[in-house]
């Protein structure tokens, strides 16, 4: 009772710097994620995946440098475009994205028309693949899994934020 809430939705690197400046007591955000000085407490492991559309024919095995030209990824000023950028790197490739979108549901949208091969953590593309609606490409060199964390300052918090944060994580 008595308590607000207030939810907000910001890439990564925005939700950090809100939190260096006091304006929210924690965040949910996914790695990679530069927080010294804050506590990371890594809460569920994520897998990105790349999906297509069923209409496009791509085998199953490709490498994910041959999709860089057909990738639908989000824009780059998120914690996922950066983790995305440094894999392709690791893999001797720099995409040129066919769409760079704000969120993970218009990538699934856009890779649902058959505009390209979007990439997108696999919880946000269940429903659409259940569906039939985009289907996994089967990549022969997948994405390392990286985990959601809760970033909190390590100074004292407030009851109300503290048992948010219990019920949240367990």
């Amino acid at each position: 009772p008595g308590v607000k809430i207030a939810i907000t939705n910001n890439p990564t690197p925005q939700t950090i710097e809100l939190l260096r400046q006091g304006k929210i007591d924690f965040a949910a955000v996914s790695e990679p994620v530069s927080c010294d000085g804050f506590e990371k407490i890594p809460v569920r492991e994520i897998r990105d995946i790349f999906i297509c559309g069923r209409d496009l024919d791509i085998p199953d095995g490709v490498r994910i440098s041959d999709l860089a030209d057909r990738l639908i990824l989000l824009e780059g000023n998120t914690s996922t475009r950066s983790y995305l950028d440094a894999e392709f790197r690791k893999r001797g490739f720099a995409a040129s994205p066919k769409f760079e979108l704000a969120t993970s549901p218009q990538i699934v949208s856009f890779a649902s028309r058959n505009m390209g091969i979007g990439c997108v953590v696999a919880d946000f593309a269940e429903r659409a693949v259940a569906d039939g609606i985009v289907r996994p490409v089967a990549v022969c060199d997948p994405l390392p899994p990286r985990s959601i964390c809760i970033v909190r300052g390590e100074k004292e918090h407030s009851r109300a934020a503290d048992e948010l944060l219990r019920m949240i994580v367990g």
